[in-house]
């Protein structure tokens, strides 16, 4: 096999294993989307370290309704709900995920939107 055949077949195993956590990110923003009224995602990128998708929703009051992230750094990382954040203001769960980027990230957004949105 030439190394042009090689890149290609990389490519596009690459390109599926894209596809296929866009989806499972959609899915899990579709169910955020049914259980709040706002709803909001943080994320902390990184090339070598494990990196994560916090997805949050909340209602009018700032009541968190739904909290899911995923951790990995691999294809095989799945969404997995955020143990205690359900039934939490966004002020409580800033204090008990303080050391958690993406979901202090997440939560900044929500009370950004409610804001303007003059919840």
């Amino acid at each position: 096999m030439t190394r042009i055949g090689i890149v290609l077949i990389v490519y596009v195993l690459s390109s599926l294993a894209t596809l296929y956590h866009h989806q499972e990110y959609l899915k899990a923003l579709n169910v955020a989307k049914l259980k709040g009224t706002l709803v909001s995602t943080g994320k902390k990128k990184s090339y070598l370290a494990k990196g994560s998708i916090a997805i949050i929703a909340c209602d009018d009051f700032g009541n968190i309704n739904h909290g899911e992230i995923l951790e990995g750094r691999t294809i095989f990382a799945k969404f997995k709900p955020i143990n205690g954040i359900q039934g939490m203001t966004t002020t409580q769960a800033k204090l008990k995920f303080k050391d958690k980027f993406p979901i202090i990230q997440a939560i900044g957004f929500l009370e950004e939107k409610a804001a303007t949105n003059n919840y």
